[in-house]
């Protein structure tokens, strides 16, 4: 009877074993996927500052892709403030490995100072329900000199983003220092693969 019961236990513990075998080939496998973001930039993209305003009042204006709307009248800012300018929906998933090289048109009414160019993705309307910072960097204004400043920054990853983000280029004045943006082709940003 103990030896009826010993085999009876081992036949047992091999039926457990071949079932679980087939079980696992059937419910065992592990599967996982992927989602690998490229970068959509498979030619150059480029950002104008143009005439109008988007979508979230007159403190806003256009950032034309790849075309430009020539505008006479220079937009204006000072004393700390900043001005957006804001593209349509780019209609793409992802955003990356690309150097931003920022075109300014500028002057200043008054003396020399900073100006500050930022760059994001935007979604939504102002204020944004989404923001995602790209990238910074500063430049020196001339005094009463119309120059055109050359100036970049990268972005070594790849950002995923809505369909309906927007590109932005904002520029923040430093100080108590006037300035005039001109926009007929010339402040642009110029979007490159490294």
């Amino acid at each position: 009877m103990k030896k009826e019961m010993i085999i009876g236990g081992m036949v047992m513990i091999i039926l457990i074993g071949i079932v679980s075998a087939g079980l696992m080939e059937y419910y065992g496998k592990i599967v996982q996927t992927f989602e690998i973001l490229e970068p959509v930039v498979d030619e150059e993209w480029v950002f104008y500052a143009s005439d109008g305003h988007p979508p979230g009042g007159t403190s806003r204006w256009n950032l034309s892709i790849n075309d430009y709307v020539s505008k006479s009248t220079p937009a204006s800012f000072s004393n700390g403030n900043s001005k957006l300018f804001i593209s349509e929906s780019l209609g793409v998933e992802s955003f990356g490995n690309v150097n931003y090289n920022i075109s300014l048109d500028i002057k200043s009414d008054n003396e020399s100072g900073i100006v500050t160019s930022e760059l994001w993705f935007v979604e939504g309307n102002s204020p944004y329900s989404e923001q995602i910072f790209v990238c910074s960097v500063n430049t020196t204004s001339p005094v009463y000199i119309r120059e055109i400043h050359n100036i970049s920054c990268s972005s070594n990853e790849v950002i995923g983003i809505d369909p309906n983000y927007r590109f932005a280029l904002k520029l923040i004045s430093n100080g108590q220092i006037s300035y005039k943006i001109y926009m007929q082709g010339k402040t642009k940003v110029e979007v490159t693969k490294q």
